[in-house]
Protein backbone atom coordinates (compact mmCIF):
# COMPACT_ATOMS: atom_id res chain seq x y z
CA UNK A 1 0.00 0.00 0.00
CA UNK A 2 2.67 2.38 1.00
CA UNK A 3 1.47 5.80 1.22
CA UNK A 4 -0.31 5.72 -2.30
CA UNK A 5 -2.91 3.63 -2.66
CA UNK A 6 -3.65 2.19 -5.91
CA UNK A 7 -5.54 -0.26 -7.51
CA UNK A 8 -5.36 -1.84 -11.33
CA UNK A 9 -3.70 1.08 -12.48
CA UNK A 10 -5.59 3.79 -10.26
CA UNK A 11 -4.04 5.54 -7.35
CA UNK A 12 -5.65 7.90 -4.93
CA UNK A 13 -2.54 10.26 -5.04
CA UNK A 14 -1.12 12.45 -2.45
CA UNK A 15 0.67 12.03 0.79
CA UNK A 16 0.74 12.97 4.44
CA UNK A 17 -0.15 15.84 5.94
CA UNK A 18 2.54 17.44 8.63
CA UNK A 19 0.19 16.53 11.46
CA UNK A 20 -0.32 12.87 10.14
CA UNK A 21 3.08 11.91 10.56
CA UNK A 22 3.08 8.79 12.93
CA UNK A 23 5.46 5.39 13.34
CA UNK A 24 5.53 4.04 10.09
CA UNK A 25 3.04 1.17 11.46
CA UNK A 26 0.40 3.64 11.80
CA UNK A 27 0.75 5.59 8.19
CA UNK A 28 0.47 2.27 7.09
CA UNK A 29 -2.77 0.91 8.66
CA UNK A 30 -3.76 4.39 7.74
CA UNK A 31 -3.31 3.98 4.22
CA UNK A 32 -4.36 0.04 4.02
CA UNK A 33 -7.60 1.83 5.43
CA UNK A 34 -7.61 4.69 2.79
CA UNK A 35 -7.37 2.35 0.09
CA UNK A 36 -10.59 0.57 1.46
CA UNK A 37 -12.26 3.42 1.61
CA UNK A 38 -11.16 4.83 -1.51
CA UNK A 39 -11.95 2.01 -3.57
CA UNK A 40 -15.20 0.86 -1.64
CA UNK A 41 -17.44 1.26 -4.64
CA UNK A 42 -15.22 -1.28 -6.40
CA UNK A 43 -14.45 -4.02 -3.63
CA UNK A 44 -17.78 -4.14 -1.89
CA UNK A 45 -19.03 -7.69 -1.40
CA UNK A 46 -15.72 -9.17 -2.58
CA UNK A 47 -12.36 -10.77 -1.11
CA UNK A 48 -10.08 -8.05 -1.23
CA UNK A 49 -5.91 -9.10 -0.52
CA UNK A 50 -3.94 -5.84 0.78
CA UNK A 51 -0.72 -6.41 -0.06
CA UNK A 52 1.90 -4.37 2.25
CA UNK A 53 5.49 -3.81 2.35
CA UNK A 54 4.93 -3.85 6.26
CA UNK A 55 5.33 -6.80 7.94
CA UNK A 56 4.16 -5.08 11.12
CA UNK A 57 0.69 -3.79 9.50
CA UNK A 58 0.06 -7.44 8.10
CA UNK A 59 0.27 -9.08 11.10
CA UNK A 60 -1.75 -6.15 12.57
CA UNK A 61 -4.89 -6.48 9.79
CA UNK A 62 -4.50 -10.41 9.90
CA UNK A 63 -4.38 -10.74 13.66
CA UNK A 64 -7.53 -8.04 13.93
CA UNK A 65 -4.79 -5.90 16.30
CA UNK A 66 -1.92 -5.96 18.06
CA UNK A 67 -1.33 -6.16 22.15
CA UNK A 68 1.81 -3.80 21.34
CA UNK A 69 -0.30 -0.44 20.39
CA UNK A 70 -3.68 1.18 21.27
CA UNK A 71 -3.53 3.37 18.15
CA UNK A 72 -2.67 0.32 16.15
CA UNK A 73 -5.51 -1.60 17.34
CA UNK A 74 -7.82 1.25 17.01
CA UNK A 75 -7.04 1.82 13.43
CA UNK A 76 -7.51 -2.04 12.86
CA UNK A 77 -10.38 -1.93 14.50
CA UNK A 78 -11.79 0.64 12.00
CA UNK A 79 -10.31 -1.40 9.24
CA UNK A 80 -12.32 -4.33 10.07
CA UNK A 81 -15.60 -2.45 10.72
CA UNK A 82 -15.38 -0.96 7.51
CA UNK A 83 -14.89 -4.39 5.86
CA UNK A 84 -17.80 -5.87 7.94
CA UNK A 85 -20.12 -3.14 6.91
CA UNK A 86 -19.21 -3.31 3.20
CA UNK A 87 -18.70 -7.46 3.00
CA UNK A 88 -15.38 -7.63 2.13
CA UNK A 89 -13.71 -10.38 3.16
CA UNK A 90 -10.06 -8.91 4.16
CA UNK A 91 -6.08 -10.90 3.82
CA UNK A 92 -3.11 -9.12 4.64
CA UNK A 93 -0.50 -10.43 2.90
CA UNK A 94 3.75 -9.09 2.34
CA UNK A 95 4.96 -7.43 -0.47
CA UNK A 96 8.42 -6.54 -0.51
CA UNK A 97 9.52 -3.18 -0.70
CA UNK A 98 11.41 -3.71 -3.89
CA UNK A 99 7.93 -5.07 -5.77
CA UNK A 100 6.16 -2.12 -4.29
CA UNK A 101 7.09 0.43 -6.91
CA UNK A 102 4.00 2.03 -7.95
CA UNK A 103 3.30 3.33 -4.27
CA UNK A 104 7.00 4.00 -3.33
CA UNK A 105 7.43 5.87 -6.55
CA UNK A 106 4.49 8.16 -6.32
CA UNK A 107 5.35 9.02 -2.21
CA UNK A 108 8.48 9.79 -3.20
CA UNK A 109 7.77 11.81 -5.96
CA UNK A 110 5.51 14.08 -3.54
CA UNK A 111 9.08 14.71 -1.03
CA UNK A 112 11.86 15.00 -4.27
CA UNK A 113 12.48 18.34 -3.28
CA UNK A 114 12.78 17.51 0.37
CA UNK A 115 15.71 14.21 -0.36
CA UNK A 116 18.64 16.45 -0.27
CA UNK A 117 21.92 17.19 1.28
CA UNK A 118 25.13 19.24 0.83
CA UNK A 119 28.01 18.13 -0.24
CA UNK A 120 30.24 16.53 3.64
CA UNK A 121 33.55 18.18 2.04
CA UNK A 122 31.25 21.22 1.16
CA UNK A 123 30.01 21.61 4.16
CA UNK A 124 33.04 21.02 6.41
CA UNK A 125 34.77 23.20 4.16
CA UNK A 126 32.08 25.70 4.97
CA UNK A 127 31.96 25.29 8.97
CA UNK A 128 35.74 25.84 8.80
CA UNK A 129 35.75 29.16 7.17
CA UNK A 130 33.07 30.20 9.59
CA UNK A 131 35.69 29.14 12.46
CA UNK A 132 32.46 26.67 13.59
CA UNK A 133 33.30 23.81 16.14
CA UNK A 134 31.54 20.75 14.98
Amino acid sequence: VGEQPWVHEQSTGGGWAQSEKNHINILELKAALFALKSFASEIKGKHVKIMIDNSSAVFIINNMGTSHNDTCNSIALEIWEFCIQNQIRLTAAHLTGSCNVVADRESRTLYKDAEWMLNPKDLASALEQLQFQH
